[in-house]
């Protein structure tokens, strides 16, 4: 009896899950690390997300642009205040 068997590369945020992990855990920010290895934030984002080892520590990641959300917090602050 024969059976086919197929196999494919791994998908980019599985190769660079191992890399990816580290600087994390030292305060690279998404952007940064993919700058280094050569990717997008977004496949940074989804490797650290994917990884066997993933821990909120790791995806821990604000969406938003830098200064939008201490923008977004002050007016909540202020809101709250008036309250």
């Amino acid at each position: 009896m024969e059976f086919a068997v197929f196999t494919h590369e791994p998908f980019g945020f599985q190769r660079i899950a191992g890399e990816a992990g580290r600087p994390r855990r030292l305060g690279m920010s998404l952007r940064a690390i993919g700058s280094a290895i050569e990717v997008d934030e977004k496949t940074v984002r989804k490797a650290l997300r994917n990884a066997p080892h993933a821990s909120v520590e790791l995806l821990n990641v604000d969406l938003a642009p830098v200064g939008i959300g201490e923008e977004r917090r002050r007016k909540e602050r202020k809101k709250a205040e008036v309250r």
